[in-house]
């Protein structure tokens, strides 16, 4: 059953779509030392910058049975300034209904929740990743006030790591208020590789709200409300259509204090000792310069140089992360999910444990199914889904829902070398009687696909003698008829 919290209603006026767009400038000021503020979702403390707060006026709809929100639903503005040390963006939701808590790590985006997107250098804004300046922090919220972070890291496309945010010294708070919820962030200079904030420097930025406002809908969120018109919604991976924040003079306010208290950071659940752990005052001098170095390995694809550097942080609950998702994409899914595996086993923290069983799924299936990915790479790696999906299945047997992904993926297999190892492996190495005979048909059809017609056929002989079900006699019959027209036509 969700929760929900009902709140007070605003006037009624309707977001209208856009029909083009350009980019909108926010012209704001930094602080000239280090401002007093707390992140922790409450912006009182920003009363002591005089500073314009701008709304969120771009609205796309994600579910086509609802209609589009009311002002009364959904409103929301945001303001911006820096100090010598970090980049502050506060949002202010005006929302009738809000929905927390119902969805696990890395899916926060399905109920209500805020994004900050970041482009520090605006380099190559048509880029299909995030590199070392970019990024997408989300912050999720909690009824009792808390919160924590999700977000893409760079250069890693599909991933989210629990608490790596924190880790690199991103603060977000939340809170709840009669007419909403309110969220700030505070995001280091060094996550934009900048050293001080001069005038006229700019960044790019978008600013989105996602919205939740039904049972109906499968639980997944109605729409994004954005400060960029961004009609694709391809603010989570490409910063082309981001806006400009620019810092144009300095103020001296009597709050500003040498020293700044950090917003502390706390584990999704109390006992997560291993999250508390160096967050509350990251290792400025070597770890960032440590990360930075492993991203550049990342963004040429040198996986196992990048690990190598990152071994000196694997005490740290974040970098172990890290590493697995870096041992996926090098293709070593025995050890990425043993190391995920290993980590769920050992961690307190259910958000970050789940996350972790889950990833090897999530992986598999994205590099299926999803249309980004189609997008960038211009192919669907079906073989590569089901070398995880098995590797996955030896390690935790019976997982229903891997079998099932799993058995889509074989069916989707077809000529290719990729596929022929896949399908290779998982037969050699089964994980249950099911999938050992979907993987032969698979065979059949890659043998048939590359006109080794006799070995298909033979297969397909076999199998028929065996028990099969309704579905899989089915293809492994069409398979033959596809034989005897192939060879019909000689």
């Amino acid at each position: 059953m969700k929760k929900i919290i009902g709140f007070m209603c605003l006037a009624c006026i309707c977001f209208m779509p856009r029909a083009g767009y350009g980019i909108d400038f926010y012209n704001t000021v930094f602080v000239d030392g280090k401002a007093s503020i707390n992140v922790d979702g409450d912006l009182s403390d920003w009363d002591v910058v005089s500073l314009q707060l701008i709304p969120l006026g771009y609205y796309e709809n994600l579910s086509q049975s609802l209609p589009l929100p009311q002002k009364d639903d959904l409103s929301a503005s945001f303001k911006c300034f820096a100090d010598e040390d970090y980049v502050y963006v506060g949002v202010i939701v005006n929302d009738d209904k809000v929905f927390l808590g119902n969805h696990p790590f890395g899916e926060g985006w399905n109920d209500d929740s805020v994004e900050i997107c970041f482009d520090s250098d605006l380099s190559n804004v048509s880029k299909p990743y995030f590199d070392n300046n970019d990024g997408q922090v989300r912050v999720i919220g909690n009824y009792d006030g808390s919160s924590y972070l999700e977000g893409v890291v760079p250069y890693l496309y599909i991933s989210q790591l629990p608490y790596y945010w924190e880790a690199r010294g991103i603060r977000g708070g939340f809170k709840l208020n009669d007419r909403g919820y309110s969220v700030e962030v505070a995001i280091p200079l060094e996550v934009l590789e900048l050293n001080k904030i001069t005038p006229q420097r700019g960044l790019g930025v978008n600013i989105r709200v996602l919205e939740d406002d039904h049972e109906e809908n499968n639980d997944e969120n109605e729409g994004v409300l954005s400060w960029s018109f961004d009609p694709d919604k391809t603010s989570w991976w490409k910063t082309d259509r981001y806006n400009r924040v620019v810092f144009v003079k300095a103020v001296t306010l009597p709050g500003v204090v040498q020293e700044k208290s950090q917003a502390s950071v706390k584990g999704i659940k109390n006992n997560a000792w291993e999250v508390e752990l160096g967050l509350n005052a990251p290792d400025k001098i070597g770890f960032n310069n440590i990360l930075i170095s492993a991203f550049s390995d990342i963004a040429n694809s040198n996986w196992k140089m990048a690990e190598e550097k990152l071994k000196p942080l694997q005490d740290r609950l974040w970098a172990q992360l890290i590493v697995g998702v870096v041992q996926f994409h090098d293709e070593r899914y025995a050890e990425a999910i043993t190391q995920l595996n290993d980590f769920a086993k050992k961690c307190p923290d259910d958000y970050a444990a789940t996350w972790a069983y889950d990833f090897s799924y999530n992986f598999a299936r994205e590099l299926m199914l999803s249309k980004e990915l189609f997008e960038r790479f211009q192919k669907r790696e079906n073989g590569k889904g089901a070398l995880i999906l098995h590797e996955y299945l030896k390690q935790n047997p019976g997982d229903p829902k891997s079998c099932e992904l799993l058995s889509f993926a074989l069916s989707k297999t077809k000529g290719s070398d990729v596929d022929f190892i896949a399908i290779q492996k998982v037969i050699s190495e089964p994980v249950n009687q099911e999938i050992t005979k979907q993987a032969q048909i698979a065979l059949a059809r890659y043998y048939f696909i590359n006109n080794k017609f006799d070995n298909a056929q033979a297969i397909c002989t076999n199998l028929l003698s065996s028990e099969l079900n309704s579905t899989e006699a089915l293809n492994t019959k069409m398979i033959l008829l596809s034989i005897e027209r192939k060879l019909s036509q000689k």
